[in-house]
């Protein structure tokens, strides 16, 4: 994709993203819908603002690939995850620019990362090789909690259910799979609560 795509989806006049980097994802806030995310191929990670142009609010280094994919937490709004063509998946708080957790998932291209709506320290990645990862911060920063392959047809994206334990796998062909998540299901937990759970697995792992 060229840096000028984040400006075509839906939001023309948007920040021109980079002369010299190419923008290869993005994601919007969940509650300012002024405010995204754009991953570039030069390992970077750029907040920005409808509202500045020319400029970025933020930029995050440390991965060492293309930045493949983003996404902004759904309970903390200050957390975001992204996934990169150096094999890692990296957890982000917006106000520092080091990373406060790295994940490396399996060798080869992560291309897809999505928050579960569901529990807060939970997500999902995807690699070029068809390989599925669910991490649980809370249980583990080393190993994903669920692993799937799928090397004939390998999955390319995937999407929670906000209303079911069941989770929506796209793949290479075409098709669309569902995958149910019973350890998944709708937490006891308030939003706050949610949010809470999550920052104090960010600072114990920064720590650790």
């Amino acid at each position: 994709a060229h840096p000028q795509a984040a400006t075509r989806n839906g939001h023309p006049g948007d920040a021109f993203i980079s002369r010299t980097s190419a923008g290869y994802c993005m994601d919007v806030h969940p509650r300012d819908s002024s405010i995204y995310l754009v991953g570039t191929d030069d390992g970077c990670v750029h907040k920005c603002s409808r509202s500045y142009n020319e400029q970025y609010l933020e930029t995050f280094q440390g991965h060492t690939g293309p930045v493949l994919a983003v996404a902004w937490s759904p309970f903390h709004q200050g957390v975001f995850v992204s996934a990169s063509a150096d094999w890692s998946v990296r957890v982000w708080h917006q106000d520092s620019s080091q990373e406060r957790l790295v994940m490396q998932t399996n060798n080869d291209h992560v291309v897809w990362v999505q928050w579960s709506p569901v529990v807060s320290t939970v997500f999902a990645s995807v690699a070029r090789n068809g390989r599925l990862e669910i991490w649980d911060l809370a249980v583990s920063t080393l190993d994903p909690v669920f692993v799937a392959h799928e090397e004939h047809d390998p999955y390319t994206m995937i999407s929670f259910s906000k209303s079911a334990p069941v989770m929506l796998l796209g793949t290479e062909s075409g098709a669309v799979r569902v995958m149910k998540l019973e350890a998944l299901a709708q937490s006891d937990v308030d939003n706050e609560q949610q949010a809470e759970r999550l920052a104090r697995v960010l600072v114990e792992g920064a720590r650790g």
